[in-house]
């Protein structure tokens, strides 16, 4: 894909902080359990930060380094005589944080309670809090592990003083650019550049879609801005195998355009697909309902204020 990042071009989305002016975010390592009774640590936190991750993580470095990484604590615990590794990565904000979490989120887990951006496998919590994305997963997997890292997501979250928020962050900006009618809950995600575009696409990375965004790429202006804000969702829900699937999938590229360049306003391209231009913002869309569906949904959405 050619140079993505031109696409900010003059003004950038800024995410906006997770505290207060002047807040600290707490040290990453804070968010690892305490030693106790229960919770035995194996020596200290391994820190990494910034481009230090590669050592750590190596060919998932790039994915959280777009979204802006800060510091990662990697603690091996013994909690009810199970090992676990719990690690906390801290983002640039809370937005930051549920970004990473949107595209790495397992697609056979389940919500955590208690947690609007937790899931849970056999043996791995994933969990967005505040700025931080934790992730605690059973060297040996066995059907205990699913409680076990589940209770010790919470240990590590009752760190924060007073607890982080349980904001509803898809129901804020910028995710108020994404139409809300025939949205599916829960498919909205974040994009901060275009290894974690791709990740966010995932099965409706198409040849066509891939091609329209490419193609808008290579038209946009070749500065170099804040690193682009993609936001991903799914609509018209379809059932596939018992499942709910979107049948559409929009991507905006959040202020694209906010300087005059010309830029790209086209009608849907075919019966599927569509470039449009609303406001500073890039919409592309793909879709398998029908053609002239399709393009009523489309008039609407350009229709909304972006």
């Amino acid at each position: 894909m050619r140079c993505m990042w031109a696409l900010l071009a003059g003004g950038s989305l800024l995410l906006p902080p997770s505290a207060a002016p002047g807040a600290e975010p707490l040290p990453a390592a804070r968010l690892i359990p305490a030693s106790s009774d229960s919770v035995q640590h194996a020596g200290d936190p391994a820190l990494y930060r910034g481009d230090e991750l590669y050592n750590y993580i190596d060919g998932g470095a790039p994915q959280y380094i777009e979204y802006g990484f800060a510091e990662v604590a990697s603690q091996e615990i013994l909690f009810r005589e199970r090992t676990y590794i719990f690690d906390v990565y801290r983002m640039a904000d809370d937005l930051a944080a549920f970004g990473i979490y949107s595209v790495r989120k397992p697609r056979q887990s389940v919500p955590l309670p208690g947690f609007p951006y937790g899931s849970v496998t056999a043996y791995q919590v994933l969990l967005a809090h505040g700025p931080y994305l934790i992730e605690i997963a059973a060297y040996e997997p066995i059907p205990e592990s699913a409680g076990d890292v589940s209770v010790l997501a919470r240990l590590g979250t009752s760190a924060f003083d007073p607890p982080a928020s349980a904001a509803d962050l898809a129901a804020r900006a910028p995710f108020t650019k994404l139409p809300a009618s025939d949205r599916i809950r829960g498919t909205e995600r974040l994009a901060r550049g275009p290894v974690s575009l791709r990740s966010a696409l995932g099965a409706a990375a198409s040849d066509p879609l891939l091609a329209a965004i490419d193609a808008a790429a290579g038209s946009a202006p070749e500065e170099l801005g804040a690193a682009p804000v993609w936001l991903i969702a799914g609509y018209h829900p379809r059932e596939k195998d018992g499942a709910l699937e979107p049948a559409t999938t929009l991507v905006i590229l959040a202020d694209a355009l906010a300087q005059e360049q010309g830029g790209i306003s086209t009608p849907p391209e075919g019966p599927s697909l569509a470039v449009m231009r609303r406001g500073n913002d890039l919409l592309f869309c793909s879709s398998r309902i029908e053609p002239q569906a399709f393009r009523v949904w489309v008039e609407q959405v350009l229709a909304a204020s972006p």
